[in-house]
Protein backbone atom coordinates (compact mmCIF):
# COMPACT_ATOMS: atom_id res chain seq x y z
CA UNK A 1 0.00 0.00 0.00
CA UNK A 2 3.07 2.56 0.66
CA UNK A 3 3.38 1.92 -3.05
CA UNK A 4 0.25 4.45 -3.68
CA UNK A 5 1.48 6.74 -1.48
CA UNK A 6 4.96 6.89 -3.85
CA UNK A 7 3.49 7.47 -6.78
CA UNK A 8 1.20 10.36 -5.14
CA UNK A 9 4.90 11.72 -4.28
CA UNK A 10 6.01 11.22 -7.79
CA UNK A 11 2.76 12.56 -9.27
CA UNK A 12 3.54 15.45 -6.75
CA UNK A 13 6.92 16.42 -7.37
CA UNK A 14 6.38 16.51 -11.69
CA UNK A 15 3.24 18.24 -11.24
CA UNK A 16 1.76 22.08 -10.90
CA UNK A 17 -0.13 20.58 -7.82
CA UNK A 18 -0.25 22.87 -4.78
CA UNK A 19 1.68 21.52 -1.95
CA UNK A 20 -1.36 22.15 0.46
CA UNK A 21 -3.47 19.49 -1.83
CA UNK A 22 -0.56 17.44 -1.69
CA UNK A 23 0.44 17.22 2.17
CA UNK A 24 -3.57 17.16 3.14
CA UNK A 25 -4.10 14.13 0.69
CA UNK A 26 -0.92 12.10 1.63
CA UNK A 27 -1.55 12.78 5.31
CA UNK A 28 -5.02 11.60 5.10
CA UNK A 29 -3.70 8.19 2.93
CA UNK A 30 -1.02 7.51 5.69
CA UNK A 31 -4.01 8.25 8.48
CA UNK A 32 -6.15 5.61 6.67
CA UNK A 33 -3.13 2.91 6.64
CA UNK A 34 -3.04 0.01 8.76
CA UNK A 35 -0.03 -1.19 10.71
CA UNK A 36 0.58 -4.07 7.67
CA UNK A 37 0.01 -1.81 5.26
CA UNK A 38 2.68 0.73 5.91
CA UNK A 39 4.99 -2.49 6.27
CA UNK A 40 4.04 -4.49 3.21
CA UNK A 41 5.79 -2.94 0.01
CA UNK A 42 9.27 -3.87 1.17
CA UNK A 43 12.06 -1.47 2.92
CA UNK A 44 12.69 1.07 0.26
CA UNK A 45 9.50 2.10 0.07
CA UNK A 46 7.79 1.66 3.51
CA UNK A 47 11.29 3.81 4.43
CA UNK A 48 10.62 6.18 1.63
CA UNK A 49 6.73 6.70 2.66
CA UNK A 50 7.51 7.29 6.23
CA UNK A 51 10.31 9.79 5.49
CA UNK A 52 7.93 11.81 2.86
CA UNK A 53 5.05 11.71 5.40
CA UNK A 54 7.86 13.48 8.02
CA UNK A 55 8.72 15.68 5.31
CA UNK A 56 4.87 16.52 4.99
CA UNK A 57 4.16 17.21 8.56
CA UNK A 58 7.20 19.92 8.62
CA UNK A 59 5.04 21.84 5.48
CA UNK A 60 4.57 25.16 6.17
CA UNK A 61 3.45 28.10 3.60
CA UNK A 62 3.52 30.83 5.95
CA UNK A 63 6.25 33.31 5.83
CA UNK A 64 7.10 33.54 9.38
CA UNK A 65 7.50 29.38 10.18
CA UNK A 66 9.93 27.63 12.38
CA UNK A 67 13.29 27.08 11.58
CA UNK A 68 11.89 22.90 11.48
CA UNK A 69 9.29 23.98 8.92
CA UNK A 70 9.74 23.52 5.40
CA UNK A 71 7.92 25.89 2.44
CA UNK A 72 6.97 24.29 -0.83
CA UNK A 73 10.30 24.13 -2.69
CA UNK A 74 12.24 22.62 0.25
CA UNK A 75 9.28 20.44 0.35
CA UNK A 76 9.54 18.91 -3.40
CA UNK A 77 13.09 19.15 -3.33
CA UNK A 78 13.44 16.72 -0.21
CA UNK A 79 10.52 14.78 -1.09
CA UNK A 80 13.24 14.40 -4.41
CA UNK A 81 16.07 13.54 -2.89
CA UNK A 82 14.43 11.24 -0.20
CA UNK A 83 12.65 9.19 -3.80
CA UNK A 84 16.28 9.16 -5.41
CA UNK A 85 17.70 7.71 -2.37
CA UNK A 86 15.35 5.13 -1.94
CA UNK A 87 16.15 4.57 -5.86
CA UNK A 88 12.25 5.39 -6.61
CA UNK A 89 12.32 7.94 -9.19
Amino acid sequence: MTLKTIEMAIRFINSDAQAENFVSLYIDQWHGMSAEELTSEGVNSDRASSDIFMLADCYNPAPDRDESEIDEAELRKKIKETLEKFQLL
